[in-house]
């Protein structure tokens, strides 16, 4: 029988993309505890701008809509409001966010260091949408939430307002419930199977986008193509499952 868990949902807007020097400038959270049928229990949320006197650099400003202005009279980082969400993310079983385990999580360990988060497992809806929809154009969560149905149950002007750290908090809520639903497991089960190599899986971008990778490596073209994969150092890194499904079928 399942257990209940606590779910810490989170997502942050940051002054950069890139994580090693990124700090967020906005959080959105919600910790919801389901008991062993999934029903939630009890629910906390939270939302806030945070100023860690690093301005927002240009890309990450036209990605997000937030300026620097809106970051004046911020709490810092020992205000209320962030110990707040400390406190929520160290109440949880698991943490989840879109693309959490390569982007929110590190930013977090750099910000906040590492005793809250290097223990905690990490569910990535992200890592999942590659698995169960390789299908899907694209695995933003946009298109994602726009193809499983997730707007129309919480509502289409989600889609309007995503980059809010909150409403993406809220949509992945919504997908990963759906993603349980789908697969009919556990929080527990929903994780095994996001780190499950599966050797059948399709690429998901590229030139051979949608073939197996089994397929592809049995043509010598296809063959080749996976060696220079591998040579890439953005491999492995931004698409993590075809690496690790590759390696396998490898042997190595």
């Amino acid at each position: 029988m399942a257990e209940s868990r606590n779910i810490l949902y989170f997502d942050f807007e940051t002054t950069t993309n890139d994580t090693e020097k990124a700090f967020p400038v906005q959080i959105g959270a919600e910790l919801v505890r389901y008991d062993e049928n999934l029903k939630v229990v009890v629910e906390a949320s939270m939302e806030t701008f945070v100023n860690f006197g690093v301005p927002i650099e240009p890309e990450a400003m036209a990605a997000t809509g937030i300026p620097n202005e809106d970051l004046e009279g911020a709490p810092g980082q020992d205000a209320p409001e962030v110990l707040q969400f400390l406190e929520l993310a160290s109440k949880a079983h698991y943490f989840c966010g879109y693309n959490a385990s390569d982007f929110d999580i590190p930013i977090a360990m750099n910000v906040f260091g590492p005793e809250t988060f290097q223990n905690t497992a990490v569910i990535d809806p992200l890592r999942l949408a590659r698995k169960m929809y390789p299908e899907f154009p694209s695995h933003m969560l946009g298109a994602v939430a726009h193809r499983t149905g997730v707007f129309k149950r919480i509502g289409n002007d989600y889609a309007c307002r995503l980059h809010n750290a909150l409403v993406d908090t809220k949509v992945v809520r919504s997908l990963v419930e759906e993603m349980l639903r789908e697969r009919n497991c556990s929080f527990d089960e929903l994780y095994i199977f996001q780190n499950q190599v599966i050797e059948a899986m399709n690429f998901s971008f590229g030139k051979y986008k949608g073939q197996s990778i089994q397929q592809t490596l049995a043509d010598p073209a296809g063959y080749g193509y996976v060696e220079y994969l591998l040579d890439q150092d953005w491999f492995e890194g931004k698409y993590p499952e075809e690496y690790m499904a590759i390696r396998r079928l490898l042997g190595n």
